[in-house]
């Protein structure tokens, strides 16, 4: 039987309560609580409960709920993983899943990435489909030039603005730059 080591770090704001490991679990750890009224506790840790968000595809991050102070916050496991394991040197403001899989929360599967750059892997992997309206460039003879997936991606490729490719689509003109 082969064991399996995880590492362990402290959860930033939550330094002698949380601890977070290299392969998305989280545990509460050993501590000993003085009550207002002079009572001393001591808790044992344990290992903490996931749960997913309800994504829009049903799929949904890992979250934990941790609390501190009275306090209760939920954070997404992903997020704490990167942090405790990761080094952020240019402050990238995403944490991207590399295989593409929202549960996967190891720190091999992490990486800090840019919001542009989130979405570009989401897009090319196919993990959610382009936002906007599908656009036909045609001709005046009704030939069908061009098909993009929105009034921005045909604008980038045909240099007409999308204002005027979607006042096509809405039916509030009859042309942009020539074409119907």
């Amino acid at each position: 039987k082969e064991e399996i080591y995880m590492l362990w770090k402290a959860i930033a704001g939550y330094e002698g309560y949380y601890e977070v490991s290299d392969t998305g679990c989280v545990r509460s750890v050993n501590r000993t609580i003085h009550a207002r009224n002079g009572c001393v506790r001591r808790l044992r840790g344990r290992s903490m409960s996931l749960t997913h968000t309800k994504g829009k595809d049903g799929n949904g991050y890992m979250v934990v709920n941790l609390r501190r102070d009275g306090t209760s916050k939920v954070s997404l496991v992903h997020i704490l993983v990167a942090t405790a394991f990761i080094p952020n040197p240019n402050k990238l403001p995403m944490v991207n899943h590399i295989d593409g899989d929202k549960t996967n929360n190891s720190v091999s599967n992490l990486e800090w990435s840019t919001y542009s750059d989130n979405n570009i892997h989401a897009l090319y992997n196919n993990l959610r489909k382009p936002k906007g309206t599908p656009v036909m460039q045609i001709t005046e003879d009704g030939d069908i030039v061009n098909v993009f997936n929105s009034a921005t991606e045909a604008e980038r490729e045909t240099g007409i603005s999308a204002r005027q490719i979607l006042r096509c689509v809405n039916m509030k003109a009859f042309y942009a730059g020539g074409f119907s």
